[in-house]
């Protein structure tokens, strides 16, 4: 059968149901083609990722997948020869028992005879042989009525247009397929099918084995495994068990386009085969660079290269100390340079002696360059798109206030396609960052977007940033199973092999003639030599590097014990123990076997050890020094920026400017009473704007104060939670999350949501989590016990 009967064959099967959005239907399609081109190769893996994540699409595409790999398996049936023991399912009957009858009957209907014309059952009943007619095996059926019942949504519709014109014989046991998925939400039991969710056994190795060692002997022809974005914990353990005896499929859903190596299983779709944009966005965008001619002088050009390689040679953690290029790009004339010099030393506490001088020297040399005022110009109709940085916010916020007055927006990155629909230009500031550069859809001319950077930091940094942002948009267009399934793969093959020439010639001449304009040597045209890129990952696909890299770690087979050496000491560890990691500012909870040095990290065990319960609820009740004197603080900003209500009000900010300067920007708070904002969402817009850490325990502490008792004992009962479940990090489970999020909802003043309560929930884990000490890690030796 073709593809597009298969598919309309499902989707008339999820409508009868009432499981269907018209709006995803291109996506299905999409998923449904290259699992059936793959189904229909032989490669024995397959993982199809997909830029594409909304919480209604998981239920809508398990429900496909299932459907559309039961179909495609009825069809591969031939006409039923041995029809002993056959019988038919009244499913009609079924359907309209109740729930007594349905534990005393079997609902079966015997087979009697067949002839060249006819089945005939038991009861009357004879069925033409040109019909479709589903037959059971009786001993099957019993405690599975319900679930094959279910499966009559697809036969029905199979029969009624005929799709297969002769009776087959439906096995329940054999040529079966595992769906695999970490929560059980939207994974109901399926006839023809078995359902595994990893979460049941997720810290639990013993029980895991246990699950799978149950599962040995079914016939499980194929594997479809689910991820989603903060619920990838499918381990290499499950994946390793059906490798070799299944064909495995997996499904991985993103928030939006990006990968690292790809691996020959991989199928990684773009923005545009799923609809967002079209083709040549990403030439658009690279076409889009304005490298701005400063003037700098051969000096700083020599002294960023120096440092460039001194940072290289340091080996500093790029989560922690990344290269300052970000940093840099952000000096600008609203402070002094003593004021920046005291900023790096606060952002780059690793920095010291002669490194620490050479960096000083270099923002004296880029503060008094002022690139900043000299080449971004005021637009009161345009949008400024700041970078994102985690351990960096800082810098961000200084350059995004200094800015606010001369544009109509000032943005961070994540708000580039927001921009980009507002009307007006927009000017992007993250011009190394090669993943957002391949996220980027135009919605109306692309001539309306600037991608600025200074000449000093894109041809000592990355002056084949063009090249790169191209090569990650082909590597998915032409890497991993794309020549064996993609019909177009030869065409995109041949247009990428000419176009990486012509870019890798322009930019190398650019670099050329930049190098010869400040007469400095030519030794850093090669690419090989150039640093890695500017990628600022959301906390979700750091999540999901961290799981690939646990399960390659695994495929690896560690060494059973490491000895972690860390400026604090020394601790052994199994490679399998849990662990909890910083990386860029996100803690993640992952095992031993994927530590690093210059890691920072905390092994599980200890945070347990060390967490004295009465202290942690005490420090989580007590407002820090910037949220109890948020007052004073949006006054010395108001001080500085006359504009700043202006830009709250931009934001969202919900009260009159009259109220704004009477109750923000005067302290009405008494010693033993803290003012604050009536609305939760300007308390979280003030907090943002002032760089506080603990806005939602702030919030919780000030409006329990009537009882403080209340919001002891569900901290206590959270952190109890937490502890007996290991649950620490941005990567806990569902059913921990769901737990701590109906706590919450206890409190007064509650989120007006069940998303918002979750939000809570989720902050509140990570500033329960910021409370813990780590230690970086030196060295790393696996040793045996």
């Amino acid at each position: 059968m073709e593809l597009n009967k298969l598919h309309s064959t499902v989707i008339t099967v999820m409508k009868d149901r009432g499981n269907f959005i018209h709006e995803r239907e291109p996506l299905l399609f999409l998923v449904g083609s290259w699992y059936h081109k793959w189904l229909s190769s032989d490669a024995k893996e397959l993982a199809l990722k997909i830029p594409c994540y909304h919480k209604e699409i998981m239920p809508l595409l398990i429900e496909y997948q299932y459907w559309l790999d039961l179909l495609i398996r009825i069809m591969a049936i031939g006409p039923v020869i041995d029809q002993s023991g056959a019988s038919l399912f009244d499913v009609r009957a079924y359907r309209i028992a109740d729930r007594y009858q349905r534990q005393q009957t079997d609902f079966l209907i015997a087979h009697h005879s067949t002839d060249h014309k006819s089945h005939r059952f038991a009861q009357d009943i004879q069925i033409s042989t040109d019909r479709f007619l589903p037959l059971f095996r009786s001993e099957q059926i019993d405690g599975r009525k319900e679930i094959v019942a279910d499966a009559f949504a697809l036969l029905t519709v199979i029969g009624r247009d005929n799709l297969i014109p002769y009776a087959v014989m439906l096995d329940m046991e054999r040529d079966l397929t595992l769906f695999i998925k970490q929560t059980a939400e939207h994974f109901a039991e399926k006839a023809f099918a078995q359902m595994l969710c990893t979460e049941d056994f997720r810290h639990d190795h013993d029980h895991r084995d246990a699950v799978l060692d149950a599962l040995w002997e079914a016939d499980l022809q194929r594997c479809v495994v689910f991820t989603y974005p903060y619920h990838v914990d499918v381990s290499a353990a499950v994946i390793n068990e059906f490798r070799g005896r299944s064909k495995i499929c997996r499904i991985a859903l993103s928030n939006r386009f990006t990968h690292m190596e790809v691996e020959p299983q991989d199928l990684l779709l773009t923005r545009a085969e799923i609809g967002l944009g079209k083709e040549d966005d990403i030439l658009h965008v690279t076409d889009r660079f304005s490298i701005k001619s400063t003037d700098c002088g051969p000096e700083l050009i020599a002294c960023l290269r120096a440092l460039r390689y001194e940072w290289n040679v340091a080996k500093f953690s790029a989560f922690t100390s990344p290269f300052p290029v970000k940093w840099l790009l952000c000096v600008h004339h609203g402070h002094t340079i003593d004021h920046w010099k005291t900023q790096f030393k606060r952002d780059y506490p690793e920095i010291s002696g002669q490194l620490l001088s050479n960096c000083w020297h270099i923002i004296e040399l880029t503060h008094e360059l002022n690139w900043i005022d000299r080449f971004i110009l005021s637009d009161p109709h345009g949008t400024v798109v700041l970078p994102r940085s985690m351990v960096h916010k800082e810098i961000i916020f200084s350059l995004q206030e200094y800015l606010d007055a001369r544009f109509k927006h000032v943005v961070l990155s994540d708000e580039i396609d927001q921009a980009l629909t507002q009307g007006g230009r927009v000017y992007l500031l993250d011009a190394f960052n090669i993943i957002l550069l391949n996220n980027i859809t135009f919605s109306d001319d692309p001539e309306n977007l600037q991608i600025v950077v200074p000449d000093f930091l894109f041809y000592t940094y990355q002056p084949f940033t063009r090249y790169l942002a191209l090569k990650h948009h082909f590597d998915a267009l032409t890497g991993g199973l794309r020549e064996a399934l993609d019909e177009r793969y030869p065409v995109r093959s041949d247009q990428w092999k000419i176009l990486s020439e012509n870019v890798l010639r322009s930019s190398r001449a650019a670099l050329r003639a930049f190098n010869n304009v400040l007469v400095v040597n030519d030794e850093e045209e090669q690419l090989d030599d150039q640093p890695g890129t500017i990628t600022d990952l959301s906390s979700a696909e750091l999540v999901e590097r961290v799981a690939v890299k646990e399960r390659k770690s695994i495929e690896r087979k560690p060494p059973e014990h490491l000895e972690i050496l860390t400026s604090g000491g020394k601790c052994t560890l199994l490679a399998t123990a849990p662990v909890l990691i910083s990386q860029n500012g996100t803690l993640i909870r992952t095992i031993a076997a994927v530590l690093d040095p210059g890691t920072l990290f905390v092994p599980i065990d200890e945070v347990i050890k060390n967490m004295d319960l009465k202290n942690m609820v005490d420090r989580l009740i007590t407002l820090s020094d910037e949220a109890r004197n948020w007052h004073q603080h949006l006054k010395e900003l108001e001080e500085q920026d006359a504009n700043i209500f202006d830009t709250l009000k931009r934001q969202g900010l919900s009260v009159s400017k009259q109220t704004f300067e009477k109750d923000y920007l005067n302290n009405h708070s008494s010693l033993v009473e803290l003012h604050m904002p009536r609305a939760k969402q300007d308390w979280m817009l003030i907090c943002q704007r002032l760089r506080i850490g603990d806005s939602r325990t702030a919030w919780n502490a000030v409006k329990c104060q009537e009882d403080i008792n209340l919001l002891k004992a569900i901290y206590s009962q959270i952190l109890t939670l937490m502890i007996d479940t290991e649950s620490f990090g941005v990567n806990v489970s569902d059913l921990v999350l769901e737990q701590i999020t109906t706590l919450l909802a206890k409190l007064p003043d509650p989120g007006v949501n069940a998303k918002e309560n979750k939000k809570d929930a989720i902050a509140l884990i990570n500033e329960i989590c910021d409370k813990v000490s780590l230690q970086k890690i030196e060295q790393i030796n696996p040793i045996t016990l």
